[in-house]
């Protein structure tokens, strides 16, 4: 079995507690900095996408997964979806108010990288949002990580290649007892493009 399909098949397993903190906890506080173009970079099995368009708001998703593409393709119709062609064309054209990055970043070969095209993605002063695990518990509970940072570092990472800090929140509070014991505790950082 390749790797897109065990992480196809990871993403499918998330349990229904899960779903719901997300959608309680989390979505709520993120479609607040969604504008009228939104891109949901990494959008897994679409979920983020499923609440936002219970709500009218645009946005598109984009994951190189392809069975993921395949699985959103048959809940939600082949016009949520950007290609990876597509997403390369968009750099040039108007570009994006929001880009979602949930839980995405630690999953990067090259995280520098991936900075630096979802700036090319974004309008002047459009939004980066960046959801984190925080902590060894939530970097360890998932085989796929391969890049950590702590809070601080993090922050100052992503504001080098042109962003400013907006907003931090953390999911469900911020607490250092969760940090060391929760998996899914995480931080959404809300970054502003400089330029």
């Amino acid at each position: 079995m390749n790797n897109y399909k065990k992480y196809f098949l990871y993403l499918k397993k998330r349990s229904i507690v899960g779903l719901l903190y997300r959608y309680i906890f989390i979505y709520p506080k993120l479609i607040k900095f969604l504008k009228k173009r939104n891109i949901d970079y990494g959008c897994g099995i679409g979920d983020f996408i499923t609440f936002c368009k219970f709500f009218n708001i645009n946005i598109k998703g984009y994951d190189p997964n392809p069975y993921v593409q395949d699985f959103i393709i048959e809940k939600l119709g082949d016009d949520v979806l950007v290609s990876k062609k597509n997403l390369s064309l968009k750099r040039s054209v108007s570009g994006y108010d929001t880009v979602i990055l949930d839980n995405v970043l630690e999953h990067a070969k090259s995280p520098k990288q991936l900075i630096k095209d979802t700036y090319n993605l974004l309008k002047k002063n459009g939004y980066l949002i960046v959801g984190f695990p925080i902590g060894v518990a939530g970097y360890n509970a998932d085989p796929d990580h391969k890049f950590y940072l702590e809070e601080k570092k993090l922050i100052d990472f992503i504001c080098s290649f042109g962003f400013v800090i907006n907003n931090v929140f953390h999911t469900p509070f911020h607490s250092k007892y969760l940090e060391k014991n929760l998996s899914a505790y995480c931080a959404y950082m809300v970054f502003k493009k400089n330029k």
